[in-house]
């Protein structure tokens, strides 16, 4: 069936899927479809990704923070919601902060840094090893041992 316009088809299929076959059959079809023709599919994405590498690459960044932006807002909504020194509660100055350092987190030091810290953080919750504090105080803490709303 010959259509006039991409959307046409896009709507026909919609249709089909709707009103012809169940959704478990047409993942079913899927699957087996993927597993048929891997190597055609694979070599469809390779060249997509080859010509249209900047949108690609925007799309995968985007992704990213706002993934990144979600986990964090659950850790941080776990731990408390605000700096365990100061009490800072903007989500963008909060980071997560090792209480007894980092010394056993992660078999490198990619690991016990960034994204796999939080969803670390958030599989153990162990409130004994992780704390909220802002930029300021965990960088105080960091270069100086103590914060210096401690000190006052």
């Amino acid at each position: 069936m010959p259509y006039k316009n991409h959307e046409e088809k896009l709507a026909y299929d919609k249709w089909y899927r709707e009103n012809v076959l169940t959704k478990e059959e047409v993942q079913k079809y899927n699957h087996e479809y993927g597993i048929k023709n891997y190597a055609k599919i694979a070599l469809h994405q390779k060249s997509y990704v080859k010509e249209n590498r900047e949108k690609v690459l925007a799309q995968k960044s985007q992704y990213a923070k706002s993934k990144k932006k979600e986990i964090k807002k659950l850790f941080v909504d776990m731990y408390g919601g605000k700096c365990a020194c100061c009490g800072e509660t903007i989500l963008e100055f909060l980071t997560l902060d090792h209480i007894h350092g980092r010394n056993g987190f992660g078999k490198t030091e990619k690991e016990a840094r960034g994204l796999p810290s939080y969803r670390r953080a958030i599989r153990e919750y162990k409130p004994d090893f992780y704390r909220i504090l802002c930029y300021n105080c965990n960088s105080s803490n960091g270069h100086y041992g103590y914060c210096p709303h401690q000190r006052n």
